[in-house]
């Protein structure tokens, strides 16, 4: 494992011993990554990189354009943006330089706040072929008419969704219509021809992230 901040995130390399393997980005809230990274490699024999980039400002760069707090009193500042300049500019040939292995495609991938970013970046850039938002924030304000009346930069490979079955069942009036929202982005992008999978697990939205972040990640790795 090699890491190195820059711009003030810190980038956690898991590199993959052959050549022509898959690069994951996985934007983590946690620190997560190490347990992440061997819990694939117990499930997977397939070979891939992992970068987790951390040290995030959440409510900041994970977010496409400022909105109300949807609890507590922090608003979203909308840096996504911003943050993704700095990730496909600076984060991802640094990555790539020091892995120093051919890439056969990237994934983009989050959980939270960061499964919307990670959906959000493929209507920004044609960096990424793969993205796998995990319990992504799909009731983010005007995210689901954003998909609907945008396109993407490039037609991916395929995307992953998951969401807990219990995340909709709050009184709060924003996270309320995630799973309604959630498969109206599915249904439409499946529509549009693109390869997309979306995964109902049992449970709210904090139950065990690193096990759904796993999922979707080998989904990504093992379903070619």
């Amino acid at each position: 494992m090699t890491e190195f901040v820059l711009d003030g995130k810190n980038v956690s390399i898991y590199p993959a011993a052959e050549e022509n393997a898959p690069v994951l980005y996985l934007c983590s809230f946690a620190g997560n990554g190490k347990q992440i990274y061997e819990k694939l490699c117990k499930a997977t024999n397939k070979s891939f990189s992992l970068a987790v980039i951390s040290s995030i400002d959440w409510y900041k760069d994970m977010t496409p354009w400022q909105a109300p707090p949807a609890f507590g009193d922090e608003e979203y500042a909308g840096g996504a943006d911003a943050f993704l300049h700095i990730l496909t500019e600076k984060i991802i040939p640094k990555t790539e330089s020091i892995i120093c292995r051919n890439t056969s495609w990237r994934a983009i991938t989050g959980y939270s706040l960061a499964g919307l970013f990670a959906i959000y970046s493929l209507y920004r850039t044609s960096e990424f072929s793969k993205a796998a938002s995990i319990s992504g924030s799909m009731w983010f304000p005007r995210f689901r008419d954003f998909v609907f009346s945008h396109e993407m930069k490039a037609k991916p490979d395929s995307i992953y969704f998951s969401l807990g079955d219990r995340e909709c069942r709050t009184k709060n009036r924003f996270l309320k219509t995630v799973q309604d929202d959630t498969e109206g982005i599915v249904s439409h992008l499946s529509q549009k021809g693109i390869r997309t999978t979306f995964h109902l697990n049992k449970g709210g939205h904090f139950d065990e992230p690193d096990e759904r972040t796993v999922r979707g990640l080998l989904f990504l790795i093992d379903e070619e």
